[in-house]
């Protein structure tokens, strides 16, 4: 038994496509671990009086 491999020569997808789909996930999974979504950077610059500020 040989193994093949097949490549579909037609395929507008190029070599840089790929490697820019993987660095662009990479990128976006080092920013969720960075960034915890349940964390709100944000400040009230309200200071009502009663109220709580952020």
């Amino acid at each position: 038994m040989t193994p093949e491999r097949i490549f579909n020569d037609q395929s507008p997808i190029t070599l840089e496509d790929i490697y820019k789909s993987i660095l662009n996930e990479k990128i976006d999974a080092l920013i969720k671990e960075i960034y915890d979504n349940n964390k709100v950077n944000s400040t009230d610059s309200s200071d009502k009086k009663g109220e709580e500020v952020a």
